[in-house]
């Protein structure tokens, strides 16, 4: 779910109201997206972070970190990402203490809690708050992470999904004859792309979550009562609640898809980002990069 302004990398947060188009697209480059709740967290070209949406949130206010990464992820009040050496930085009111020593091919940013890949030797390591069965991830090899709000998913390097922590409402219940090649955690939810293109969701079903869409995928995105998913084409689909008008989705070919509470954004081939949704805080507007 996933998911700030600053110096370094040139973003400005904005509480001013979005234009009266419900569709906002900046020029620029940009190379990766993640959203939660509110706010919008991306990758330049040049690999530096930022973060824009609503000034009451501390990814609307809070300095991204300097440096060139590869991967970023935000969660409600703080933000991380990892660099291709397997430094990493989490920023945030709510950023976690105490990291682990060792370098991280991926990363996942919790309320509170962060998760990663030992660069190393591929596990899984959590850090931050104190809950014991978050802090016991399943052993052995990953490739991606992913955390929700009471439970984290793991992509294993045989493309099985592994999850932990809290079992209600399903949220554990991984298929287990189905290999994937990417995955993603909302709120009480999860979606995986499997090899075949096929999307599978498991966890609660408060407002349709789990029934995705049939087609083939490349990317799936999960907020926390809708998921987004970009098809083979670079079509966007997107099901569950639609009181925020997330599921009214703009035309475009698109490479990537993120949902957060309330809006969504895609990033396109050319690097555009285009953001829908509801957005009175700045969270539909990307500034320039």
């Amino acid at each position: 779910m996933t998911f700030l302004l600053l110096a370094c990398s040139g973003l400005v947060g904005s509480n001013e109201p979005d234009s009266a188009t419900p569709d906002s697209e900046a020029p620029g480059a940009w190379t990766a997206v993640r959203t939660q709740i509110e706010a919008t967290c991306v990758l330049h070209s040049d690999g530096s972070a930022g973060c824009f949406g609503p000034s009451y949130s501390s990814l609307g206010r809070s300095p991204s970190p300097e440096g060139s990464f590869i991967q970023v992820d935000a969660s409600e009040e703080n933000a991380c990402a990892v660099a291709e050496d397997g430094t990493f930085a989490c920023w945030g009111d709510d950023a976690p203490t105490d990291p682990p020593a060792a370098g991280l091919s991926a990363i996942a940013a919790g309320d509170g809690f962060s998760c990663g890949v030992d660069l190393a030797d591929k596990s899984l390591v959590c850090w931050g708050a104190d809950e014991a069965d978050l802090l016991d991830p399943p052993a052995g090899s990953f490739e991606e992470v992913r955390l929700g709000y009471r439970h984290g998913c793991g992509l294993r390097i045989t493309g099985k999904a592994a999850c932990w922590w809290s079992a209600g409402y399903g949220r554990l219940d991984a298929p287990e004859d189905v290999e994937f090649t990417q995955l993603d955690v909302g709120w009480d939810t999860a979606c995986a792309v499997g090899t075949d293109g096929a999307l599978a969701c498991w966890g609660a079903d408060t407002e349709g979550e789990t029934l995705a869409p049939g087609g083939a995928f490349s990317q799936v995105s999960v907020g926390w009562w809708n998921a987004c998913a970009v098809d083979t084409s670079g079509a966007v689909a997107c099901w569950g609640d639609d009181e925020s008008g997330i599921n009214e989705v703009p035309d475009g070919v698109f490479t990537e898809v993120a949902v957060g509470e309330s809006h969504a954004c895609a990033l396109d081939g050319d690097g555009l980002l285009t953001c829908w949704g509801s957005g009175e805080m700045g969270n539909l507007t990307p500034p320039p990069p």
